[in-house]
């Protein structure tokens, strides 16, 4: 979801890899990047992460900047993460409700998701689901990058129960 898993090809995984793209461009696009860096082997498929029961059991799981996206449906987002029963699922995306507003970087982070209307919630959201005791050994650490200039990356871990 989200990252091209041809990236954990290239750098020597040789598990069994399946991508997962929000839209039919993305697909292809992935398609077609694969085929370039010669990983024809993994397959991609569109999937809708509100509606789709994916069955991910024991995978692991890791979006790049594709959460972002889908601010009003986080809940169900990791609600089917939960039910789709992943050994562990990766996120590196922008959390704008970790960012320390009295720094100007993190200041400017939180505005441009703001005014891009992205995700706003993600963190917050798993932390309440480790409350409910659904998921487990959550971890978060800044990576101190950017995919723009102001649009942090931030690693989240998680375990469903």
């Amino acid at each position: 979801m989200g990252a091209k898993p041809f990236a954990l090809r290239i750098m020597g995984y040789t598990g069994p890899l399946v991508g997962y793209e929000l839209t039919h461009d993305a697909v292809q696009a992935a398609r077609e990047i694969a085929k370039h860096f010669n990983v024809q082997d993994i397959p991609f498929h569109q999937a809708d992460l509100i509606q789709d029961r994916l069955n991910l059991k024991g995978a692991l799981v890791y979006s790049y900047h594709c959460l972002e996206q889908i601010k009003y449906h986080t809940e169900e987002v990791i609600g089917n993460l939960i039910a789709a029963e992943p050994a562990i699922v990766v996120h590196f995306e922008p959390l704008p409700e970790v960012f320390k507003l009295y720094r100007p970087r993190d200041f400017f982070n939180f505005i441009y998701n703001k005014i891009a209307d992205y995700q706003s919630s993600l963190y917050t959201t798993l932390k309440e689901k480790k409350r409910l005791v659904e998921v487990k050994d959550l971890s978060l650490e800044r990576q101190g990058y950017y995919q723009l200039p102001i649009q942090e990356t931030i690693c989240v871990a998680w375990k469903p129960n």
